[in-house]
């Protein structure tokens, strides 16, 4: 069966989203899988990696939906219940694109639906876990023994989280609850502090309170350890390098800064602070970058020097996460938009920085 035409969310050369008919079929071949899709995540990537180079596709990353037709070597039946993620890449193949009717599913990052996750839900979970992970597990090498993951042991270990109410922010302090971190300081909006309490917080900042690093700082010097020296910026607030430079605050004003401000470390960490971001931090290289996805082989998807082990740590991070999503993961607010017009005003603004204690997936067909 090949997948019928359709219409399309369709992420321009000049970076603007638009309608735009499919005309192409797409057919299964190798371990490919052709998925009649029910919901697609919305994320700021959609739109924003456009300023990275990306652009001419379909957009959108994450889906979930149903079988319609495997390849030969597909680990997936017709009518399965499936979830997962595309690979970013420049012209992506029109097949690849997750806002539209039917998509096809390459098998990296492609799961079957566990029992007592929704669709919607599903929808909304890989990008955000995979960036966490990959910024955990491969940036700063931290070890995860219940995944069969080597590396630094992070038992009792302080975490700082800025950024708590974004995506990645409420998919690290869950991440970081699971593997066994200390204390998980996090900063955001007062107003979902009990939220983020909710999902595993230890405590939470106003980032906007001129006294947010003293504060931290006095509470991580409170903890068994004494000390705060790893840091995930979900949000790179100020230090955007996807913005021209007249367009950014300050350096010092800039979650990074303020976030690597925050750290108390007391021997051998002092001069180890592991720090990493969801974007590059030019102004600070001791920040690594996490990224959504991690292609096989020895260059990350823009082209940089990786690991070839980094997507095999990721993928069995996430078949744990799977298995195990009952105990370890929810998404405390999920917003459903229907139609093409919805879902382009919600990429609107989840790529302006708008959403917050949220996630949102587009209902198809659109």
């Amino acid at each position: 069966m090949a997948a019928p035409m359709g219409n399309s969310i369709w992420l321009g050369e000049d970076g603007k989203l638009s309608q735009r008919q499919v005309s192409d079929t797409y057919e299964p071949t190798g371990a490919d899988t052709l998925v009649h899709i029910k919901y697609s995540g919305i994320n700021p990537a959609d739109k924003k990696h456009f300023l990275m180079g990306l652009h001419s596709f379909i957009a959108g990353y994450e889906f979930s939906g149903t079988v319609i037709k495997s390849g030969p070597e597909s680990l997936f039946q017709f009518g399965d219940a499936v979830f997962g993620m595309n690979r970013p890449q420049h012209q992506r193949p029109a097949q690849l694109g997750a806002h539209q009717g039917f998509a096809i599913a390459e098998p990296q990052a492609f799961f079957k639906l566990p029992e007592g996750m929704g669709l919607p839900e599903a929808a909304a979970t890989v990008l955000v876990a995979q960036t966490v992970f990959d910024g955990l597990l491969n940036c700063l090498d931290f070890g995860f023994p219940a995944a069969g993951i080597q590396g630094s042991d992070p038992t009792d270990r302080s975490i700082l989280i800025w950024g708590g109410a974004s995506g990645v922010g409420m998919a690290a302090i869950q991440i970081a609850k699971t593997m066994r971190f200390g204390s998980i300081f996090v900063t955001a909006s007062p107003r979902n502090h009990d939220g983020l309490m909710g999902l595993g917080a230890t405590q939470c900042f106003d980032y906007s309170n001129p006294e947010v690093v003293r504060d931290i700082q006095s509470a991580a010097e409170k903890t068994d350890s004494g000390d705060l020296s790893v840091v995930f910026d979900a949000v790179v607030a100020g230090a955007d390098p996807l913005l021209p430079p007249a367009e950014r605050p300050p350096f010092r004003e800039s979650s990074p800064f303020l976030a690597k401000r925050c750290c108390v470390a007391k021997g051998p960490r002092a001069e180890d602070l592991k720090l990493v971001s969801v974007l590059p931090v030019s102004d600070e290289p001791a920040y690594k970058h996490a990224m959504c996805w991690r292609p096989h082989g020895d260059k990350d998807f823009i082209g940089g020097a990786q690991s070839p082990e980094f997507p095999h740590r990721v993928r069995r991070a996430m078949d744990w996460l799977v298995q195990h999503h009952r105990d370890c993961w929810r998404i405390p607010r999920l917003a459903i938009v229907k139609g093409a017009q919805a879902g382009i005003g919600a990429m609107e603004r989840s790529a302006a920085g708008e959403v917050s204690f949220e996630k949102i997936v587009l209902e198809h067909p659109l």
